[in-house]
């Protein structure tokens, strides 16, 4: 939320946050190999897997781009400040409805692959990398899982290499390094949970895990090494700790609370943060404090919106798609995971 905030929280130097995508990227390849690993083994589970995907995914995602879609034709109706012709934003809503980039001469900003909710670029690679999952999945020995995650590893270098980030995929220039970040990042997640079942991790308290994630966060320095050395050792590492984390039952109510939280924040405060943009030119006019006054409503909207929305929209919704499309289909073993 902040790394997005508009202007960036300044005073919270939280520069390499971009880098929280491929922990996530991690997080879900172990999730799910969790989940479906047993399953997929066996015939006709793959449609099954793939529906299960959409109805997770979808019905906040939607939400999330009607939401900001309609906000902003609404300001364009009413002839706010600096918002755009509706024919940008319906062109950049039909592709986005569907889940697919959206062309930039159709978009509203050209430079970005999802220009609505700019966030979903991560879920249309994790869309892809679970089908390619689900598909290798009844033959993914470990000598395919090391060969497709060498595939990432290399992807990941020619991206250091020619980009010098992996700040890569939400815009059109460099859009190609998405691939290698959840490619890599995700069947990292599936050895990680393979490598659960041989070789336990010590019991380190989660609350220390979770300090040196944020802390990785804070260089200022872009260097590619730095970046590489977190996809590639540091995250993995951090979720093998996690998995066996020693935690309390505060910790446990706490994580699980967040987790309840994270995927509808990661769509929620874009259409947010457009809804209290008119309120935030006020408070500029008015207050010096303008700035601190705006991050606090953006951050406050944004859990509360996000709570709402997970709690009487998305829950019901994914429950009744469930019933409706795959009674069949296993249920996740974290209702969290993105």
């Amino acid at each position: 939320m902040l790394l997005h905030s508009s202007p960036p929280a300044a005073a919270v130097p939280i520069p390499h946050a971009y880098l929280a995508v491929d922990l996530f990227f991690v997080l879900s390849g172990f999730v799910l190999a969790y989940a479906y690993q047993e399953r997929l083994g066996t015939a006709g589970q793959l449609g099954q897997f793939c529906i299960a995907r959409l109805i997770r995914l979808y019905p906040l995602y939607w939400a999330a781009v009607v939401m900001t879609a309609g906000l902003m034709l609404f300001f364009s109706f009413i002839g706010a400040n600096g918002t755009l012709p509706p024919r940008p934003i319906i062109g950049s809503l039909v592709p986005a409805l569907a889940l697919l980039p959206v062309p930039p001469s159709w978009s509203t900003r050209p430079e970005l692959v999802f220009p609505l909710v700019v966030t979903s670029w991560s879920l249309f690679w994790e869309l892809l990398v679970n089908v390619l999952y689900g598909a290798i999945a009844p033959k993914l020995r470990w000598w395919l899982l090391a060969a497709v995650i060498a595939l990432g590893a290399f992807g990941l270098a020619l991206a250091l290499h020619s980009q010098g980030s992996l700040d890569l995929g939400w815009r059109w220039q460099g859009v190609w390094g998405g691939a290698p970040r959840a490619i890599f990042s995700f069947f990292a997640g599936v050895a990680i949970f393979r490598l659960r079942k041989v070789r336990r991790a010590p019991g380190i308290p989660s609350w220390i895990l979770a300090a040196v994630l944020l802390l990785s966060f804070l260089p200022a320095v872009r260097a590619p090494a730095y970046d590489g050395f977190c996809v590639v050792l540091l995250y993995p590492s951090i979720v093998w700790f996690a998995a066996d984390a020693a935690e309390g039952s505060r910790m446990r109510s706490a994580g699980l609370f967040a987790g309840f939280l994270s995927y509808p924040i990661y769509l929620m405060q874009v259409p947010v943060q457009i809804a209290i943009a008119p309120f935030a030119v006020r408070l500029a006019r008015i207050a010096p404090s303008a700035g601190i006054l705006e991050l606090l409503l953006y951050v406050g909207g944004t859990l509360l919106v996000s709570w709402a929305i997970a709690r009487w929209f998305d829950s019901p919704v994914r429950e009744a798609l469930r019933r409706r499309f795959a009674a069949r289909a296993p249920r996740p073993a974290a209702q969290s995971a993105p």
